[in-house]
């Protein structure tokens, strides 16, 4: 167990921090305390990240939108400069800290495919 400093775009920071969330909250997955503490540390760090993009992602888009009933839609004669910014925002590349473990530590533990995509990344070659 390492951690190993991984240079991601915004937007990939933002897809694992969501896989993260969503395919691992499973409370009866047991596994050894290296790989839940290595899963837990990068999910803390990417959701800290992507809590960031988030909210740049909405200031892009109150920018160019206008509020409707607490929602904001983003004009036909806004979206293209407003997908340009937010393209612009995702592509932002960073050096991310992340703890990797190899295949071998899993052991026999039986994860559904969401789960090994959502942590492919931090499983070392």
């Amino acid at each position: 167990m390492k951690s190993v400093s991984i240079k991601m775009n915004n937007g990939m920071i933002y897809q694992y921090a969501l896989a993260l969330n969503e395919a691992l909250n499973d409370n009866d997955l047991q596994m050894p305390v290296a790989v839940i503490f290595s899963i837990e540390k990068n999910k803390q760090t990417l959701m800290t990240v992507a809590q960031d993009v988030e909210k740049y992602r909405m200031d892009i888009i109150k920018k160019y939108g206008e509020e409707v009933d607490g929602n904001y839609n983003v004009p036909q004669d806004k979206i293209e400069i407003a997908n340009k910014e937010l393209q612009d925002l995702f592509s932002i590349e960073q050096e991310v800290s992340i703890y990797k473990f190899n295949i071998e530590d899993l052991g026999d533990i039986k994860l559904t495919s969401n789960q090994m995509n959502a942590i492919l990344f931090m499983i070392e070659d």
